[in-house]
């Protein structure tokens, strides 16, 4: 949740959740497809420069199995919680990565 919240992506994903099934995803503030497409932006440019899975509690891990376990377990969340935002504002066409994609950059 910390990770997500980061990234700016953890209240969208709840005001996808808690949006009523008749309710049109522009009406939902956190999901405004000017304000997601910065937020989507910022995620994308986070995966490029490697800063998506930048934690100082995680680089505090001194067992490296350990520490690749739990950045692989971090990275699946993501991957995860991406998916769900993607397939949930498909039709406000902002989301200029797959779900796939995103998996291959936080690899």
């Amino acid at each position: 949740a910390v990770v997500l919240s980061r990234l700016g992506r953890g209240e969208r994903r709840q005001a996808l959740r808690a949006k009523a099934p008749d309710t049109p995803l522009s009406s939902v503030p956190e999901l405004h497809p000017v304000s997601l497409a910065a937020t989507l932006r910022s995620f994308y440019n986070s995966l490029f420069t490697g800063g998506a899975l930048t934690l100082p509690a995680l680089e505090r891990i001194g067992n490296r199995s350990l520490r690749a376990e739990v950045r692989s377990g971090i990275a699946k969340l993501v991957a995860s919680a991406y998916e769900e935002l993607y397939m949930g504002v498909k039709e406000l066409d902002v989301a200029t990565h797959t779900p796939d994609q995103v998996r291959t950059l936080l690899e």
